[in-house]
This record gives C-alpha cells, structure tokens and sequence, in this order.
C-alpha cells in the first residue's frame, strides 16, 4: 500500500496514457479526480492569497494555481524517470491515480543501495531546481505570482517528499542510508 494514494492500486485495471523518454505512463480508474481535486486546492489558494480582485479573477487565478500544482507533480515524476535512467535502472512505469503518481521498477531488490538513492533523489531534486529556478525568475525578472506560486509549489513539493515517510522519496533515502536495503 502507498501512503497518499485514496485508491486500491493493487490489481487495479490499468489504461495507458501515453509514453514520455521511453516510459509508460498509466493511469487508474480514478487517476481523472487529480485534474479537479489540483483544480479545488488552487482554487482554495487562490481564495486565501490571490492578489486579484473579484470572483471571476479569482477563480482563473485559482484554476492556474491548480494546473500549476499538477505540472509540479508531473515535473516530479518525469524527475524520477530520469534518475533511473542515469542509475541504470530504469523505471518500468508511471501510475498516475487520484492524487499522486507512483514509479513501477523491476529488480528493485536486485540493486545497489546507491542506485535506489539516485532514483529516490530524481524527482526532489527537479522540484527543488524548478523552485528556485522560477523564485529567482520571478524576482530578477517577472514579478509575477504565478510564478511565485510556481515557485513555492515546487519547493515545498521537494522538501516534503525528502521527509522520512514511508513510500515517500526521504524515507528510501533514509533506509539506505542505515544499510537496510528492502
């Protein structure tokens, strides 16, 4: 069972999306609720912090928010698809379900702990990168909220997937790092 995910993945029908740098990406029965529940958490955002006036101004704030929340995630799992591949242990799938994406990789048991690490690492560190990549646009630059949003969305995306939780990107990390490989 993956934390996070508010759907049965195991055995679940799987319909394939598409394909991105030679990996599959599918998605679950439910995977279509993640477009309207990032659409709902932008629009919430947005109500709390948009710098916009009036309710139609406010609520295409909030639905950019809510793509802006959905491209992080993607940015965060085609992250992990190219970690893989640089550790030699390519990802065999992308599940995309109604809240988050999880990775599908074989012979994991097989691996080094240093090639889990480097797979574990892949999608914080573009988080992390795009961050403060568009934190420093927006401010030498823009000065747009967007951004900003951009910004913060996936810094916080980074440093929340490095916290040793189970079935999140830190606690992988974490039990390598102890020698206790799965």
């Amino acid at each position: 069972m993956t934390l996070f995910v508010l759907e049965s993945i195991d055995g679940a029908a799987e319909r394939r999306l598409f394909s991105a740098f030679g990996v599959e990406f599918v998605r679950t029965r439910f995977a279509w609720l993640n477009i309207p529940l990032s659409a709902a958490v932008g629009v919430a955002v947005a109500l709390l912090f948009a710098p916009v006036d009036g309710s139609a101004g406010t609520l295409a704030a909030g639905l950019a928010y809510g793509a802006l929340i959905f491209v992080a995630s993607l940015a965060h799992s085609l992250g992990h698809v190219f970690s893989s591949r640089m550790a030699s242990a390519p990802v065999e799938y992308v599940r995309l379900s109604a809240t988050v994406a999880t990775m599908r990789y074989t012979d994991s048991s097989l691996l080094s702990g240093r090639v889990h690490v480097l797979r574990a690492l892949g999608g914080p560190v573009v988080n992390l990168a795009l961050g403060v990549g568009a934190l420093l646009l927006s401010a030498a630059l823009l000065e747009s909220h967007l951004l900003r949003f951009f910004g913060a969305v996936n810094l916080l995306f980074g440093a929340m997937t490095l916290f040793p939780i189970p079935s999140l990107d830190g606690a992988v990390i974490f039990r390598q790092l102890l020698g206790r490989n799965p």
